[in-house]
């Protein structure tokens, strides 16, 4: 599984972490990457509430399966060239 969640440093919380948590086997090995986006969000601003909302409506469609997209390397490979071409 692969996922990006784009939030801000103030949400970052001991309920974050248990939420990823959540959603891989017991010490199944993870890999995370955070980068800073300083000068540009694409996050609006939003109150507490609906940022752990937001959040929250992220995990469960992960663990739902929902709303989510998924495809080979091979399919990733030829929408690129098909992009590329474009």
């Amino acid at each position: 599984m692969e996922t990006v969640l784009r939030l801000k440093t103030s949400d970052l919380n001991l309920d974050f972490l248990k939420a990823v948590k959540s959603l891989f086997k017991k010490d199944e090995e993870i890999e995370m990457q955070i980068s800073s986006k300083s000068g540009f969000s694409v996050l609006k601003a939003e109150t507490q509430e609906e940022c752990n909302s937001r959040i929250e409506k992220s995990f469960n469609n992960i663990k739902k399966n929902r709303n989510t997209v998924s495809f080979t390397g091979e399919e990733f490979m030829a929408l690129t060239q098909k992009l590329l071409k474009k």
